[in-house]
């Protein structure tokens, strides 16, 4: 497993500021609880939805709908952020601001189409714009 350099303090500025936060992810439910336990991020998320928890995967908006209804997020002030091209055409299909996370991306123009609302270059760049 390998972290960006910065990305946990991104979860822990934007968990002390006291804005929600989800995961959405294609992987299965025991490798991200292994994820999440060996990182100790478990405390982060309020919401984790897997790729066992949908019958209907990326970029159909369905673990974003789940993770929208469990939280009660109003969708025009969340942001899905990821670093596939899936992960933008997501959010768009869900209604949300989509954000490319930019770190550890080496070829950029595969997000021509949709692109993306935000593209953040460090994750210092999330912490700046939730800040707002």
């Amino acid at each position: 497993m390998y972290v960006y350099p910065g990305v946990s303090e991104l979860l822990k500025a934007i968990q002390q500021q006291g804005v929600p936060m989800a995961l959405c992810t294609g992987k299965s439910r025991r490798a991200v609880e292994i994820s999440l336990q060996r990182l100790a991020w478990g405390d982060y998320f309020k919401v984790v939805v897997t790729g066992d928890d949908t019958t209907r995967f990326k970029p159909d908006p369905e673990g974003l709908n789940l993770i929208l209804g469990q939280i009660r997020a109003a969708r025009g002030r969340t942001i899905f952020i990821g670093d596939l091209p899936a992960d933008t055409t997501v959010a768009c299909n869900a209604g949300v601001v989509s954000g490319r996370a930019e770190w550890g991306m080496s070829d950029h123009a595969i997000f021509a189409n949709p692109r993306p609302d935000y593209q953040f270059a460090t994750p210092q760049a999330v912490i700046d714009l939730i800040g707002r």
